[in-house]
Order: C-alpha cells, then sequence, then structure tokens
C-alpha cells in the first residue's frame, strides 16, 4: 500500500514555491481583437506547444496602450504541476517582460508558473511593439510513483519514480525493524530513480519502503514522498520423503516423495530418473529431485541414496577337540560377509569379549565337560528387516594327567650350560612321552646342560591328548671386578702409587689376588712404583675374573733459557724465557724479580734465579745472566749564517753502540756521516745515527739566512684622491739594520725619494730596496684620480598624459652615492637618481640635470631633456532617474564627457556596452554602481561612477466577486499579487455587522464562503475584506475592499 499525506500538506508541498491562481468562471480576460489559441496540453503531464508566428493586439488583464496582448487558453492533464512560456523565435521586445495566468500575478518570462487542477487556464502575455513570434508552452510534471512489488524465492524487480530532482531522492526502509535497516535489500538508496529490489534469504516477509525527494518541478519547497511496499516470498526449500532406502536383496524398487515449503505456489518437480510427479519409485542408487515455483526464479533440489543389501554369508570355523583338564577359554572364529554383524549362541558358557564379535573366547559351563560334546551357533544380524542366516561348529572333551612334579638344578657360573631338570607323574593313562623345549618325543623324563632361562616339557599320553608345562633355569650375575680408584706415582722414581678395586656378581663371597712382590690380597694394592698391575677376583662358586691396570710416573723436569739482552745501554727491554718440560703440568715459576710466569721482562742487565715446582710439588732451582752493549757518543757542526741558496758542508762524528751505524738527515735527505745544502732560508739540520740493535742518537744544527724585512720600508703620498689635473707629493724611507741596502722608484731610478707629481690618471708608485744579497724589498702608494660624472639625458623623455607621473634617469654612468640634481621647469627639484614627477597641465617642458661624484667632482656641465604632457579624457554622465523599480527596470544615461572619442559602460550587473549613451534594463533589484571608462585619440583615460538603486515591485489583485456554488468555477476567494512575502500575509473577511468570519495567513488558502467549523454556509451578499502583507522590503502594507458572494 501507499502512504497518503493530508491534503493541505500535499497543496503546500505542490504550490508552495508557485503562484496559484484562482478560476473565475465566465471570465472576460482579453478584448475580442485579442489573438487567442487553444492550446491542448491534456495528453501527457510533460508535453510541449509550439505556436505559429504571430503578432501581438487587443488588451488582456487590464492592460492599455502601447502594450499589445496575446491570449492563450491551456488544457492540462492531471499530473502536470506548471506551465513555462518563452518566446521561442523573432525578435524580443526591449524592457522587462512577464505573462499571467487568469490575470493573476506578472510572471517574468521563462519562469514557471505553479498550476492546480486541468484548467482551462488563460495565459496572457502584453508588450508595447510590433514584433511577430512563435512562443512556446512548455508542462512540468508532478512525480509519479511506480507499483508495489511482490518478489518470489530469489527474484528481483525495480522500484521507480519519475519527474524527482534525481540528486535529491532517498529510498529508505521503515518497516520492519529502524529506519533503514532493510536498505542491504536495495541496489541503491540515495540519487537514483530506479532501484533494484532482491529477494534473498535475508529478507523479512513485507518490507515498506519510504521514497522522498524534490519534485523536478519547481513548485515545491518540501521534500515530496510516498511509501512503497515490497513482499518478500517465503524461501524455497525441497525435502524428499522416504520411509526406507534400503533395498532387501529380492527388493526393486522403493516408493518417495518430495515435498516443498516456501516459495510462490503451484510447484513443479522433476526427478533424476524422469518422473515428473511429487512421488517417484527408487531403484538403487543416488536420486535427485529438482523444484521450481510460479516465479521460476530459483530451482531447489533434494537428494536421496537408495542401497540394496547384498545376500548375507556366515561360517562358524571347524570342530574343536579339547582334553577334559583344559583350563581357560576355548578360541572359536567365524567368517561373515553381506552382514551388519553377528550372534554366537548354544552351550550354557560365555562369550568374550562379547557374543557379538567375529572372534570370541568361549569358556565351558562347569557342567559342559561331562557332556562330552556340545553344538555352538554364529547367526547373522541385520536391522534392515531381511532374512538372516546361520551356520554350526562341535566342541569335543577328552580326559588328561592328574598330577606333575619338576625337580631343577641351576648353572653354577654366568654364561654357562651345566642346569638339569627332572619330571615325575602320575595319571590314569601311561606311559608317557616327553619332550623338552619342542624337541622330538621320548621316554626319558630328564635333561641336561641346560641354559639358563625359560624351559617347556610337553607331556603326552596314549590318547594323544599332551601337557604343556613350562620350569626356569637360573644363573648367578655376571660375575666382574671393576676400580675404584687409581693414584699414579708423584714425581720420577718414586713409589706413592695404589690401586684399589671391588668385585659384583658372582656367588657368595669374594677373594682378591694382586701380582705385586709380596702377593697382596686385599681390595686396594699399595706402596706401588710405575708399571703394569693384574688382580684376580674369585667368588664361592670358584667364578673368576681379571683386571689390567697401569699405575704411570711423570718425566723428570727439565728447563732451557732463552735470554735477550737490552737493545742499548742502560735500556730495561732485556727479557728472560724459561722451557719447562717432564714433571706435571701446570708448572709454578718463582722468579727473584717476584715474578711468577714462565718468562720475565724488562730486565736492565744483571744476575737471574728461578724455582720451578710442578703441579705434585717437584721442584728444579736454576740461575742465569743478562748482559748489555756499550753506550753511544757524537758530535755535530756549530750553527752559523749565509746568503740564502750559499753551498755548506755539515759533519756528524759517532762512537760506541753495536755493530754498523746508518745516518739520517733532515729535512734534506742523507745517508752519510756528511751534508752538502744550500737552504733559501734559515732552517735547522737534524741527524740520527742508529746502531744495528736500533740503538738512536741524535743532534742538530741550525743555518741562518742575510734576508731583508718587508716592514723595514714604506712609501707615502700627500693626498690619496685627487680630481683629473692636481698635484701631489710622494716619498719614501728604509728604517732596517742592512747597511748595504740601496733605494730607488721603479718608475724613475734616478727620481729624488721625495718628489712633486701630476698623474693623469688612477696610479700606484713603488720604491724599491735592494741589499748585498741582491735581495729586494718594496712598498707601494696609490693616488686616485677621479674623472668628473658624464651625464646623458635623450633630448626627447617621452610623451605622458596630463596627471601621470614619470621617471627620468641619467643614461650615463651612475652611483646612488652621488649626488643628483634635477631642475623641471615648473620649478620642481628633485635629488633622486631615478627622479620621478607629474606635470599637471599638458605641453612641452624642459629638464635639466648636474651630478657630483662621492669625490666632490662634478659633472663638467648640465644635461637637458623635453618632456611633452597630453591632454586627458574627462568622464562624466548623467542618468534620467537614479531609481526604478522592477516593474519598469529601465534607465537612459547620457553621456557629458570631455575629450574623448570611445566609450565602456558597466552596469554593475555583469552586463556593459559600448554605446555614447545607452539604455538599460535590470533583470532584479538591487543597489548598482554604474561606470563609465572614457579614452581620448592620446590614450589618456579617465573613469566616473554613479550609484542607481532598483526598487523591488509589489501589487495585490482581489476579485470583487465569487460563486461558491460546488461548479469546478470561483468556488474560493483568494488574493493574488507579486513581490508579497508570504510568510507576513493576513486575510481577514468581515460580514456587514463587522464580525470576523474568516481569517486566513496563508496566501494559497482563501475562503469557500463558509464560517464557524466550515460546516456552516454565509448567505449571499456584500462582505468586507481586509489584508494586510510585506512588500520584499519588508514593509507592511495594508488594503481592504468590498466582495460579492453569488450562489
Amino acid at each position: 500500500m501507499k502512504t497518503k499525506v493530508p491534503l493541505l500538506r500535499v497543496l503546500n508541498w505542490l504550490f508552495g514555491a508557485c503562484i496559484f491562481v484562482p478560476l473565475i468562471s465566465n471570465a472576460q480576460y482579453c478584448d475580442s481583437i485579442t489573438p487567442t489559441f487553444n492550446v491542448d496540453l491534456s495528453a501527457s503531464p510533460y508535453m510541449t506547444w509550439l505556436s505559429p508566428s504571430t503578432d501581438r493586439d487587443g488588451f488582456c488583464c487590464g492592460a492599455s496602450a502601447p502594450d499589445k496582448c496575446l491570449e492563450f487558453v491551456i488544457t492540462l492533464n492531471p499530473n502536470s504541476a506548471a506551465v513555462i512560456f518563452n518566446i521561442a523565435s523573432g525578435a524580443v521586445p526591449p524592457g522587462a517582460l512577464f505573462y499571467q495566468i487568469d490575470c493573476g500575478t506578472p510572471t517574468p518570462v521563462g519562469s514557471p508558473i505553479c498550476l492546480y487542477g486541468t484548467g482551462p487556464f488563460h495565459l496572457t502575455f502584453c508588450k508595447p511593439g510590433n514584433n511577430i513570434n512563435t512562443f512556446s508552452i512548455e508542462t512540468i510534471p508532478n512525480p509519479i510513483f511506480g507499483p508495489n512489488l511482490t518478489l518470489g524465492d530469489g527474484c528481483s524487480d525495480e522500484l521507480w519514480v519519475q519527474f524527482y530532482d534525481e540528486t535529491t531522492i532517498t529510498w529508505n526502509s521503515i518497516n520492519p525493524g529502524g529506519f533503514g535497516s532493510q536498505n542491504g535489500l536495495l541496489s541503491c538508496t540515495a540519487a537514483c530513480d530506479t532501484v533494484l529490489a532482491i529477494n534473498n534469504s535475508l529478507a523479512p516477509p513485507v518490507v515498506d519502503y519510504l521514497v522522498c525527494g524534490m519534485a523536478a518541478n519547481g513548485c515545491t519547497t518540501e521534500p515530496i514522498c510516498d511509501t512503497m511496499t515490497v513482499v518478500f516470498a517465503t524461501p524455497l526449500t525441497a525435502t524428499i520423503l522416504a520411509p526406507d532406502t534400503v533395498l532387501c536383496p529380492n527388493e526393486l524398487t522403493i516408493p518417495a516423495t518430495a515435498q516443498a515449503t516456501g516459495g510462490t505456489p503451484p510447484y513443479a518437480y522433476l526427478w533424476s530418473n524422469g518422473t515428473n510427479t511429487a512421488t517417484a519409485d527408487l531403484t538403487a542408487g543416488t536420486h535427485t529431485v529438482s523444484i521450481t515455483d510460479a516465479t521460476n526464479c530459483v530451482i531447489r533440489q533434494a537428494t536421496v541414496n537408495v542401497t540394496q543389501l547384498a545376500v548375507p554369508v556366515v561360517d562358524a570355523g571347524a570342530n574343536i577337540d579339547v582334553c577334559l583338564n583344559y583350563v581357560g577359554a576355548i578360541t572359536l572364529t567365524a567368517t561373515a560377509s553381506n552382514t551388519q554383524g553377528v550372534l554366537w549362541s548354544g552351550g550354557s558358557g560365555t562369550f568374550s569379549p562379547s557374543d557379538t564379535s567375529l572372534v570370541v573366547d568361549y569358556l565351558p559351563g562347569a557342567g559342559e565337560f561331562s557332556t562330552g560334546a556340545i553344538q555352538i551357533q554364529v547367526e547373522t544380524v541385520n536391522n534392515t528387516g531381511c532374512p538372516e542366516v546361520s551356520d554350526s561348529t562341535q566342541i569335543a572333551f577328552n580326559p588328561v594327567l592328574e598330577s606333575v612334579l619338576i625337580e631343577t638344578q641351576d648353572v653354577s657360573c654366568f654364561g654357562m650350560t651345566n642346569g638339569t631338570a627332572l619330571v615325575t607323574m602320575t595319571g590314569s593313562t601311561g606311559p608317557y612321552s616327553f619332550a623338552f623345549d619342542g624337541g622330538a618325543y621320548n621316554a626319558s623324563n630328564s635333561v641336561l646342560n641346560l641354559a639358563p632361562g625359560q624351559h617347556t616339557v610337553s607331556i603326552l599320553n596314549t590318547i594323544g591328548c599332551d601337557t604343556l608345562l613350562s620350569f626356569v633355569i637360573n644363573e648367578p650375575p655376571l660375575l666382574q671386578v671393576s676400580e675404584v680408584s687409581r693414584t699414579n706415582v708423584s714425581c720420577f722414581g718414586g713409589t706413592d702409587g695404589s690401586l684399589s678395586v671391588q668385585g659384583i656378581g658372582g656367588y657368595g663371597t669374594y677373594s682378591y689376588s694382586w701380582n705385586t712382590n709380596p702377593v697382596q690380597n686385599t681390595e686396594t694394592a699399595v706402596s706401588l712404583s710405575a708399571g703394569n698391575y693384574m688382580v684376580t677376583l674369585t667368588d664361592q662358586n670358584g667364578c673368576t675374573s681379571n683386571l689390567n691396570l697401569i699405575v704411570t710416573e711423570p718425566l723428570p723436569l727439565a728447563n732451557n733459557f732463552t735470554i735477550v739482552q737490552p737493545s742499548c745501554n742502560g735500556f730495561n727491554d732485556g727479557s728472560i724465557l724459561a722451557s719447562v718440560s717432564g714433571g706435571t703440568t701446570p708448572y709454578g715459576y718463582n722468579w727473584n724479580t717476584g715474578g711468577t710466569g714462565t718468562s720475565i721482562t724488562g730486565l736492565v742487565s744483571g744476575n737471574y734465579s728461578v724455582l720451578i715446582t710442578d703441579s705434585n710439588g717437584c721442584t728444579l732451582n736454576l740461575n742465569t745472566f743478562v748482559s748489555q752493549p756499550t753506550p753511544l757518543a757524537m758530535t755535530i757542526s756549530p750553527d752559523t749564517t749565509i746568503c740564502p741558496g750559499s753551498p755548506i758542508t755539515l759533519e756528524a762524528q759517532v762512537n760506541g753502540g753495536t755493530g754498523a751505524y746508518t745516518f739520517d738527515w733532515t729535512p734534506q735527505t742523507g745517508t752519510t756521516n756528511q751534508l752538502i745544502v744550500s737552504p733559501l732560508t734559515q732552517t735547522t739540520y737534524a741527524c740520527n745515527i742508529t746502531d744495528a740493535n736500533g740503538c738512536v742518537i741524535g743532534s742538530s744544527t741550525s743555518i741562518s739566512m742575510i734576508s731583508l724585512n718587508p716592514a723595514d720600508i714604506y712609501a707615502s703620498i700627500s693626498e690619496s684622491v685627487i680630481c683629473l689635473g692636481e698635484e701631489v707629493v710622494i716619498t719614501g724611507a728604509y728604517t732596517g739594520s742592512d747597511q748595504t741596502v740601496v733605494l730607488s722608484w721603479t718608475h724613475c731610478t734616478s727620481c729624488p725619494i721625495t718628489q712633486n707629481i701630476i698623474p693623469g690618471a688612477t696610479t700606484t708608485y713603488t720604491i724599491l730596496a735592494v741589499n748585498q744579497c741582491n735581495q729586494q724589498i718594496t712598498s707601494d702608494v696609490t693616488v686616485v684620480v677621479s674623472e668628473p660624472p658624464i651625464v646623458n639625458l635623450n633630448p626627447d623623455l617621452g610623451t605622458y598624459c596630463q596627471g601621470e607621473y614619470f621617471s627620468v634617469s641619467n643614461s650615463g654612468t651612475n652611483d646612488p652615492s652621488w649626488i643628483y640634481t634635477w631642475v623641471f621647469e615648473d620649478g620642481s627639484i628633485s635629488h633622486d637618481m631615478i627622479a620621478v614627477h607629474v606635470f599637471n597641465s599638458p605641453g612641452q617642458f624642459d629638464v635639466n640635470l648636474t651630478i657630483v661624484n662621492q669625490y666632490g667632482c662634478q659633472s663638467v656641465a648640465a644635461a637637458s631633456g623635453t618632456v611633452t604632457v597630453n591632454p586627458r579624457a574627462v568622464a562624466s554622465f548623467t542618468a534620467d532617474k537614479t531609481e526604478v523599480t522592477t516593474i519598469d527596470p529601465e534607465l537612459h544615461f547620457t553621456n557629458t564627457s570631455q575629450n574623448a572619442s570611445e566609450y565602456e559602460w558597466h552596469f554593475g550587473d555583469d552586463d556593459m556596452s559600448y554605446v555614447t549613451n545607452p539604455t538599460h534594463s535590470y533583470d532584479t533589484y538591487g543597489e548598482f554602481e554604474v561606470t563609465l571608462n572614457a579614452n581620448n585619440q592620446y590614450n589618456c583615460p579617465d573613469q566616473a561612477r554613479l550609484a542607481v538603486t532598483v526598487k523591488p515591485s509589489f501589487e495585490l489583485f482581489v476579485p470583487n466577486a465569487f460563486t461558491p456554488d460546488g461548479d469546478e468555477y470561483n468556488n474560493t476567494f483568494m488574493a493574488t499579487g507579486y513581490g508579497i512575502l508570504e510568510n507576513d500575509f493576513t486575510m481577514e473577511i468581515y460580514n456587514r455587522w463587522g464580525e470576523l468570519i474568516f481569517e486566513s495567513h496563508n496566501m494559497q488558502i482563501g475562503w469557500d464562503g463558509s464560517y464557524g467549523a466550515g460546516t456552516e454556509r454565509v448567505q449571499d451578499g456584500t462582505y468586507t475584506w481586509v489584508i494586510r502583507f510585506k512588500d520584499l522590503t519588508n514593509t507592511l502594507h495594508e488594503r481592504n475592499g468590498h466582495l460579492s458572494l453569488l450562489r
């Protein structure tokens, strides 16, 4: 089902944003000469009608000259919501364009008018002029909702709506569960006008979906919602009812019935054997039935397995003979096939582990041995209801011996085979035969040479009943002797060794015998020297066990010293290494230096001793001596002073040390005792002498250079910076101690040291000092000669507009630190490197420039140039008015600009014009700024601005009569208009006595001629109406008048 909403709310949804026009029956909207067209748009809620080419004539809805009008009589489809009127072709009349429905509120052309009902509606359009046009009328529909759905199991189908703004559409479940809890059954829930509903196993039986959105017709301010219902069929299930699925060996088929639940009946059946009814006869094997319901969206299947049993087979086994003295159970073995189990029966005994096993142990009853024989049966067991089969076997009982005695003799020693056994028996049936340990039967009842362990004897009587008996021959444990402890000789040649043993196994008490001299007979042999020893252990039965043992001794202690003497005389880098052998490691060392290791180091020349002790306390005491070489001694050439680069021979002498000497001179390399050098700077030469042991002795000598110090000479000047053409004085002096120095100027060697000079450019002067080694030092002095700045101006400094700022600069060399003096013809002066200036009147003007650099040198002469200034355009304009309304928003502008030939207008609403004196019409109300840009042939523009106001227009249209007689025309008294705020509207109706009989605060709700609760009708007559409303500027207005009610 679909949810219905209250009519008042529906009307608010449909027409809240539109102009609603009441119908006045038999009203005359246009005069007789107005062109009229009948427009039938009832075939569909969404249509477009195009008129033929036509002009306008006559008057409609109170229009007057110069307006000319057209009329269109429109019939709508019941589901149409609004119409849009447009000019389709032809020249568009200037100014604002409006149209009306039934002489209601004027509406801009191209904007919709929302309507209620099918009409006829009278659309009128009036405008001055003789334009010939074609016109279009387009209908906008209300939303349309598709049907509810019923979905079978596994089926899907579409829910749909039309004529919504698709981007605003939402789909949400509202029942069952919370809001949106069943949205997962839809393929889309937002921004889609068609969704796919899918039936699955999670779907509830019925779901109500609320679809909401904004109508595409633009006539609503609130969403339009509807409830659409989807019924989901319960899932289809398939089962097979078969009371029995097992065939006995003699059966061919069994009956089975397919059962369907859920889904949408009726059902269709198809068995895998081709049967297409609910019931089928099934043979052995696997059978499947497929079931579909009336929707045929899904196939459900069920399967059953039918089993064919084979013929059962059972065998109880061969007959069994036992002796009367048999103690224990008798094993019965049956074989069976094609059966679920077996069951043993017969006799008075018991079956173990149960009477249902194929292999059982039968324990005869107490009275069964006297019967001679019994019968035992075994039968197949099945729960299929099919016939069973059975088989039987016989057990016969025979007589045996009465009593048996076995006497044994154990072996004497471990591992021997001298055991014996003797059998004595009594019985009713003799003589007897004996078989020991599985051997052949004979008449001897004894056996010799038995090994330890389990033995058997089988006794057979004359009737063939044998008795198998077992007996045990024992042996003592293995006799063994093992070492308990050993002490070897501690020092070479000693006799403090010992050996200790113990015996285990055998029989009785032990005795010991050592091969020592004399023989020792205790568990421990003592006072032993190094050598091989054997002990013999004997038990009470005479069994023996031998053990060989060895006592060892260490080698004698010995040592070898390795001595390294000190490398140089007085050094302490000597060392002694003791290399010990023999004795028992580890060794201990006690040197007379206090050292305890194998070696001592850091030794000077002298006598040394060491006491060596091994781990057994054996000692060795030794002495030795460490020697050293004689000391090294050397001499070297003394210090001296030379001219740089002069050759000189240096010599070193050495004695003492060890072996041959090597010489190492630095910084100049040399390997002999003499070195020839020619240093250029003061240098210290060192010689290191090394003997054969690496002992080193060294000494050095210093050679100084005769040299001049640059700090001992200077040059000076009277002025360091001068302008071109000025004179300076230069001089110099040497302040050092070298008496051989001679001074001169490099630019003039014969000139005096102090002299007057007029340089023509920046120059550096150098004074030179030379000594006996031809060494030179110099000093410099520089005079900077500054040339005057170069001033260069273009004679034509440019063309500019009146009042336009411009800049001028020197085209010669420039420096921000210089002083610039610009003199303009209007008396202005600037000291900027780049001067900026403006002339406020047109004409040609001179500009002069003088520059002084940072040294005070001025440019030779001032430079000049000329600036041309053109007159500027003056923009100005007037408007025929600065305030208009939206009903007549046209403004005319008069251009009063001077010195201008080009114009560009901007009207503040994104529109513009290049006309000299334009006319402009505004499309909306508000505050706008009109801008005029004026320009001339010199491209010197100007701009003027003017603020204008477009006020919103309003009008109220109130009929003077209505006829609430129940027909389709003029049943409600309503006011219409434009430019009115809907939320601030009040209409009151009073009777002739001044009583308030109706009140409305909604412009779309009018008076139907009733009062009170709406059930009573007022009489025909004249009534007074009072209407209060606010326009778009929030200004309150009040209107009143009279109306006639006629039925």
